[in-house]
């Protein structure tokens, strides 16, 4: 938590603080109510938090709202959609490769163990993250929207040898 002082600076830890001549101990922060630190131009602060990987703050407004001083910024895209595609598709062709490879590596032992059925097993899972990658592009190349980009979650699924996770333990 962070407070905000009456001179207008913001601590985001206790500490001794002089208002108006008046020397407070730390402990004021832990054990006064809201009304108390009010009282003597302190105010809890907290902030709206917003993503801040695909957005910038342009500006903010701070409101005092039950005792609280509560920050809230006005956001805006941070990159135009071809540049957030671009991004996507990067980010994505990230894991991809990282899985494949895995999945290859698991394909290369088991073809050395001669076991016929787990190397079809892994190969059939690298089928699917082919699949699923080249439905995955068109899906991001298709979308119009900042907002929509930005939602696309990629499920790759489960590998072959993932244990099992029940109620999830």
């Amino acid at each position: 938590m962070a407070w905000k002082l009456p001179d207008g600076k913001t601590i985001a830890t206790p500490k001794d603080v002089t208002i108006e001549d008046v020397q407070y101990p730390k402990e004021i922060f832990r054990k006064w109510s809201i009304a108390e630190l009010n009282a003597i131009g302190i105010y809890p602060m907290r902030e709206e938090s917003y993503d801040k990987k695909h957005y910038k703050s342009l500006y903010y407004a701070d409101n005092i709202v039950d005792g609280e001083l509560v920050r809230i910024h006005v956001i805006a895209e941070k990159y135009d959609v071809p540049h957030i595609v671009e991004k996507k598709v990067k980010e994505n062709k990230k894991t991809y490769k990282q899985l494949v490879k895995d999945a290859r590596a698991e394909l290369d032992y088991w073809d050395a163990a001669e076991d016929n059925e787990q190397k079809q097993v892994w190969t059939t899972y690298i089928k699917s993250l082919r699949d699923k990658a080249k439905v995955l592009r068109a899906e991001i190349n298709a979308i119009e929207t900042y907002e929509d980009i930005i939602k696309v979650q990629v499920d790759w699924g489960v590998r072959p040898d993932a244990e099992e996770i029940v109620n999830g333990t």
